[in-house]
This record gives C-alpha cells, sequence and structure tokens, in this order.
C-alpha cells in the first residue's frame, strides 16, 4: 500500500507533539533535580553542621548523582529534540510533494536501538531511549539534525551543572569554614 502524504504529514506532526511533551518532561525532571539538591544542602546544613565529614561526603555524593541524573535527562532531552526537529523539517519539505514523489522515499521501518547498533559513529545515545520503530526516513533527518541547533542548549546545561558546583562549594566552605580559621589562624 502506497504512503499517502497527508497520512505521513499526520504522523509526524502526531510525533512531534508526542515529543514536546517529552523533550519538556526531561527538562523538567533535570531542574528538578537541581531544586531538591539544594533542598538536600539546606537540610543537611541545618542538622549536620557540627559533623563536617558527614555532611561533605552526602553533599558530595549528592552531587554526583544529580549530575549523574542532569547528564542522563539532557541526552534524553537532546534525543527527542532532534526527533521533533527531524519532524518539522519533514513537513516543510514534504508539504509542496504530491503522492507520486513520496514513492521513492525509504519508509522502512527501524527501531531506533537497531539504529544504534548498526551505526558506524556512535552518537552517545542513552540506551532505552525511543524504544519504537521509525521510518527510516526520519532516523536519516535526525542525524542531520543532530549536527545543528544545540548550541543554545548547550549553554543551559552548562548553567545547570554549574549551580551545582556553585551549591557544592558554598556547602563546603559553610562546613568548614570554622575549621579554615582555626588552621589561618595558627600560622
Amino acid at each position: 500500500m502506497p504512503v499517502k502524504k497527508e497520512d505521513f504529514l499526520k504522523y509526524l506532526s502526531d510525533t512531534a507533539l508526542r515529543e514536546q511533551h517529552y523533550h519538556n518532561h526531561k527538562e523538567t525532571i533535570a531542574w528538578a533535580a537541581v531544586v531538591l539538591y539544594f533542598v538536600l544542602i539546606i537540610e543537611v546544613v541545618k542538622d549536620l553542621r557540627l559533623w563536617p565529614s558527614l555532611a561533605t561526603c552526602i553533599i558530595g555524593g549528592a552531587a554526583l548523582v544529580v549530575v549523574y541524573v542532569l547528564y542522563y535527562q539532557y541526552k534524553l532531552r537532546k534525543e527527542a529534540a532532534n526527533l521533533i526537529a527531524a519532524c518539522y523539517r519533514l513537513i516543510a519539505e514534504f508539504l509542496p510533494l504530491d503522492d507520486e514523489c513520496f514513492q521513492n522515499i525509504n519508509f522502512s521501518v527501524t527501531s531506533l536501538k537497531e539504529e544504534e547498533e548498526n551505526s558506524s559513529k556512535c552518537d552517545n545515545r542513552p540506551i532505552g531511549h525511543l524504544p519504537y520503530i521509525l521510518p527510516q526516513v526520519i532516523l536519516d533527518m535526525m542525524k542531520e539534525m543532530n549536527q545543528v541547533g544545540h548550541k543554545p542548549r548547550i549553554g543551559l546545561e552548562r548553567g545547570s551543572y554549574l549551580i551545582i558546583l556553585l551549591g557544592f562549594i558554598i556547602s563546603f566552605a559553610i562546613f568548614w569554614w570554622s575549621e579554615i580559621l582555626k588552621i589561618i589562624g595558627t600560622y
């Protein structure tokens, strides 16, 4: 059965809409992790101020966990952004075409997991994301979209990592300030 233009455009539109929610969800989870980290810092500072070694270990361990969560969520968000961009780009390209032009397009389906395994270039795609099957034309466009448009996103990601680092440094200074003053005062 040949693919009709209106059916494929609707599929692209529906896929982009679904991925927009997923994309926003990944960013929300990342920023929620940052907020929870600072809530943890506040609680640890209140309760464990007299035990700076234990408090530092807890805050440091939590920082590592939050950095991992951020890294993973941002990777998943990037993949969703690539899929959204691919869908909109294909809509723009296919909109002026007629149904006959669709006969030369590769609509064979491949799962993203298979695509990753067959790819000669590893793009560090997180395992388990987008396990469903997509047409090859979308996967090819996702590869193109991965090369453009991520610079503003990268700045925002680096900002969240910097916030975590600053939180750790400030909490470390709070825990060890009296010890630092004792050391400075002895010299």
